[in-house]
C-alpha cells in the first residue's frame, strides 16, 4: 500500500472519528417522512392515527382523545371544528431537521396555519349566534394565524415516533376546541328528561331523583360539590319568569360587586344563559367557588353548577354541558 493511499485512509479515519460518524448517524429522510405523517394527522384531526404516531399512544388517547371528545359532542361544535380542520395547512421546514440514530432523538420545525377564529369571533355582532359564527368562518377562511412548533421524535422499534411532553404541542394546535367552547355559543335546544339522563352518563342513582307533578318534570343530580338540575315547565311563561328572576338577581349581584370572577350572560325571548366561574358573597351557602351555568330554552330550565374549584368537579359540569350541547362557562 503506497504512502498516498495510507495518508488518505488516515485522514478519512480521523474525520469520521471527529464527527462521530455523523454521515451514517443521520436519518433525516425518515424523520421528515414521520413529520409529514404527523402533520397530516394533525390537519385531519384523526385521533387514532395521531395516537399511533406517538410514543405514548395509550396516554394520548386518555388525554388528547378525552380532550377532543369533551368539546365535540354537539352538532354545531362538530361543524365548527370541521371548518377549521378543512382549512388547516402545514409547512415542514426541512432545513431544521436534526436526527441521530445513535441517541435515538430527532426534531424538526412544523408551522401550522389555521383560521384565526378569535379575530372572526371578535368581529361578530353582540347578538350573534352559532350559525352566524359558522357563516363568518366560512366567509373568512383567508383570515389566518400560524402556530410554529418544534416537533420531537424518538426512535422506537426502528420507527421515529413523536415525543410530546404533556402533549403540549398538539394541545397548543388544538386549543381552538376549548377556546370556542368558552365563547358561550350553544344551540340551547330544549332538552328532554332522557337527554338530561343520557348526558349524566353513568351516574350513581343514590344521588339522583326525579318526579312529574302537575305537568312539570323535575330532576336533580346532587353529589358532593356538583349540582345538576332539570325542570320542564308546563307553561313556557313560567319557565321564562323563573329564569328572568334568576337572571336579574345575578345581574344585581354583579352590579353590587358581590361576584368576583369571570361571567357571561345572554337573555332574549325564551332563550338565555348565565355562565360563571368565581366567588360570590351572596351565594356562599352553595360553596366557596361557583363554576357552571343556568340555562333557559323555551319551557326548560337547566342548572349545572360545581360548588368547589376542584378540576374533577369542573370536569363533571363540562362533560354534562357538552353532552347536551350547551355553552361552557
Amino acid at each position: 500500500m503506497n504512502k498516498k493511499l495510507i495518508s488518505s485512509l488516515l485522514i478519512t479515519s480521523m474525520l469520521f472519528s471527529m464527527s462521530g460518524c455523523s454521515l451514517f448517524d443521520k436519518d433525516n429522510k425518515r424523520v421528515l417522512k414521520a413529520a409529514e405523517e404527523y402533520a397530516e394527522a394533525v390537519v385531519e384531526g384523526d385521533v387514532d392515527d395521531l395516537a399511533d404516531l406517538h410514543v405514548e399512544d395509550d396516554e394520548f388517547e386518555e388525554v388528547v382523545g378525552a380532550y377532543i371528545d369533551r368539546y365535540s359532542s354537539g352538532d354545531d361544535s362538530e361543524e365548527i371544528h370541521e371548518i377549521i380542520h378543512d382549512n388547516m395547512t402545514y409547512t415542514i421546514d426541512k432545513k431544521t431537521v436534526k436526527s441521530s440514530k445513535k441517541s435515538g432523538k430527532a426534531s424538526v420545525v412544523i408551522t401550522f396555519t389555521i383560521i384565526d377564529y378569535d379575530v372572526i369571533y371578535e368581529d361578530l355582532d353582540d347578538d350573534a349566534d352559532t350559525d352566524d359564527f359558522i357563516d363568518a368562518l366560512e366567509d373568512n377562511t383567508d383570515e389566518t394565524m400560524t402556530i410554529r412548533a418544534t416537533v420531537e421524535f424518538k426512535l422506537s422499534h426502528d420507527e421515529w415516533k413523536v415525543v410530546d411532553e404533556d402533549f403540549e404541542t398538539i394541545l397548543d394546535v388544538y386549543e381552538f376546541y376549548a377556546e370556542i367552547a368558552d365563547y358561550g355559543f350553544g344551540s340551547l335546544r330544549p332538552i328532554t328528561l332522557n337527554d338530561f339522563e343520557d348526558a349524566l352518563g353513568n351516574y350513581d342513582s343514590d344521588y339522583y331523583f326525579s318526579y312529574d307533578d302537575y305537568g312539570e318534570e323535575y330532576a336533580m343530580y346532587f353529589e358532593d360539590d356538583v349540582m345538576i338540575c332539570y325542570t320542564s315547565f308546563d307553561d313556557i311563561d313560567d319557565a321564562q319568569d323563573f329564569f328572568e328572576q334568576t337572571y336579574d338577581d345575578f345581574e344585581d349581584m354583579v352590579d353590587d360587586n358581590e361576584f368576583e370572577g369571570a361571567y357571561n350572560s345572554y337573555y332574549e325571548g325564551n332563550y338565555g344563559y348565565i355562565l360563571f366561574d368565581g366567588d360570590s358573597n351572596d351565594m356562599e351557602y352553595l360553596g366557596d367557588h361557583l363554576y357552571g351555568g343556568i340555562y333557559l330554552s323555551e319551557n326548560v330550565v337547566v342548572y349545572a353548577i360545581a360548588t368547589d374549584d376542584s378540576s374533577s368537579d369542573r370536569q363533571k359540569v363540562d362533560e354534562f354541558l357538552t353532552g347536551i350541547g350547551y355553552p361552557l362557562p
